[in-house]
């Protein structure tokens, strides 16, 4: 039988995850039982409360668990058979995952021009008008989550439910694989910037624009420079 074991200190989220996926897989918790309280999880796997928060949340996206607020949480299916991407995801570097991300986003961002509808236009501008404000404010933590919502309202324009699943729990997956530590990588002018051209892109309905400025985007990351 798998039992949890502690971690050690380095993409502790990501290697909860792992740990939590081979425990959920053992057979020593079945469907529709409730998950050990969360005080005692952090103990098994010593990590901290913000650590086993992060993994139950990429776990619930994944849909393996059902967390009901005021009642705990619940195995709702077996991870097993989504391992071995969950695993890949962990070992790749950074560069690998900006690629895939990127190369997502761009497609999310060709179907969001294509398919968005007025109302997806309003909500995508709302949050866009977030991320100018952080940015303004030098709020790296709400531009972070400002950022996010933008995206995961593009995703939404695209229209199509798989693909919008997928895309959050990957996103979450790579937050919490990237750890970025250089508030330049995130506050970023020219990030802001591109993110006002992908919105332009999408309100005008150019589907090829929008996928395009994702590719660009990627061949300059090097070349960015955070706000001064």
């Amino acid at each position: 039988m798998v039992e949890l074991t502690k971690i050690r200190k380095t993409q502790l989220s990501a290697q909860a995850v792992n740990e939590m996926i081979d425990w959920l897989s053992s057979g020593r918790i079945n469907v529709g039982d409730k998950l050990p309280p969360e005080h005692e999880i952090m103990g098994k796997l010593g990590v901290g409360r913000s650590t086993i928060r992060e993994a139950v949340k990429v776990l619930e996206h994944l849909g393996f668990l059902n967390v009901r607020v005021g009642n705990g949480t619940y195995l709702a299916a077996k991870p097993s058979h989504v391992e071995p991407f969950l695993s890949r995801l962990r070992r790749a570097d950074i560069k690998e995952v900006q690629h895939f991300k990127v190369g997502l986003e761009a497609q999310i961002a060709y179907l969001a021009a294509q398919n968005r509808t007025a109302g997806d236009i309003r909500s995508i501008q709302s949050k866009l008008k977030k991320c100018v404000k952080a940015y303004e404010d030098d709020d790296l933590v709400e531009f972070a989550n400002a950022d996010f919502e933008f995206h995961k309202t593009i995703a939404k324009a695209a229209n199509t439910s798989l693909l919008y699943d997928f895309y959050i729990t990957v996103r979450e997956i790579v937050n919490i694989i990237e750890q970025v530590s250089d508030k330049s990588e995130v506050l970023n002018e020219k990030i802001l910037n591109t993110h006002a051209k992908l919105f332009d892109a999408i309100k005008s309905g150019d589907t090829r624009k929008a996928r395009n400025i994702w590719l660009e985007m990627e061949m300059s990351n090097g070349n960015t420079t955070g706000k001064t």
